[in-house]
Formats: structure tokens, C-alpha cells, sequence
């Protein structure tokens, strides 16, 4: 019986680990107009709150993933 039940606990506990190593690491890049969107999608996709950062280096190949305006922050997960 209590290896029955050891097993059990440690079968939950393999299958909690290996589900939260799953999740990946998402950054979407938004521009000002966009952030709240990409606020969103972070947390619907993620049940996580995310990381909001200001984009430190303006380079032209940086931009928004709703718009295509060069982007301003990176939200991440």
C-alpha cells in the first residue's frame, strides 16, 4: 500500500515537472500602441504575469509583430 501510494506521488510529481519544462520562452516585440496586446497574449497563453522590458538598442530590424512600426518593448513570459 505505501508503495502504491509513493508510486503514485511520484508519478504526479515526474508529470507536474516535465509539463512545466514544456512551456517556452516567448518575447514578443510591440511597439507603444501594441503592448497591452502583447501583454495579453503572453498571459493567456502562458497563465504567467509577464516581464515587460523597453527595448535598450533601436535597431531597424526590431519591430512590432501587430503593426511592423519599429518596435519599443519586448514582453516575455
Amino acid at each position: 500500500m505505501i508503495n502504491e501510494t509513493t508510486e503514485a506521488v511520484t508519478e504526479a510529481v515526474t508529470v507536474a515537472v516535465s509539463s512545466s519544462q514544456v512551456m517556452e520562452m516567448k518575447n514578443i516585440y510591440c511597439c507603444k500602441e501594441h503592448v497591452e496586446y502583447g501583454l495579453e497574449e503572453v498571459i493567456n497563453e502562458s497563465e504567467v504575469p509577464p516581464k515587460l522590458e523597453e527595448v535598450k538598442e533601436q535597431l531597424p530590424t526590431v519591430t512590432c509583430e501587430y503593426c511592423g512600426q519599429l518596435a519599443e518593448y519586448i514582453v516575455s513570459n
